[in-house]
C-alpha cells in the first residue's frame, strides 16, 4: 500500500511533458479562434487581395490593418 502512494505522489509531482499538453492546448485555442472569426478572416484577406490587384493597376497600393479605415 505504501509504494503505490509513493507511486501516485511521484506520478502527480512529475512534469514531463508539461510544456507540449501547453503548446497542443494554445494551437488548440488558436485554431478555435481562426475558426470562430472564418468570415471574418476570409474577407479581409480577400479585401488585401483585392486592393493589391487594384493598386498595381495605377502603381500604388494603400493597405488598412485592422477592420477600421481612415
Amino acid at each position: 500500500m505504501l509504494d503505490l502512494k509513493q507511486t501516485i505522489v511521484r506520478f502527480i509531482r512529475d512534469e514531463r511533458g508539461v510544456e507540449t499538453v501547453e503548446a497542443v492546448i494554445l494551437m488548440i485555442a488558436i485554431v478555435a479562434i481562426g475558426f470562430a472569426f472564418k468570415s471574418t478572416l476570409t474577407n479581409w484577406f480577400n479585401g488585401l487581395i483585392a486592393q493589391i490587384g487594384d493598386g498595381t493597376k495605377e502603381g500604388m497600393v494603400e493597405v488598412h490593418v485592422g477592420t477600421f479605415q481612415d
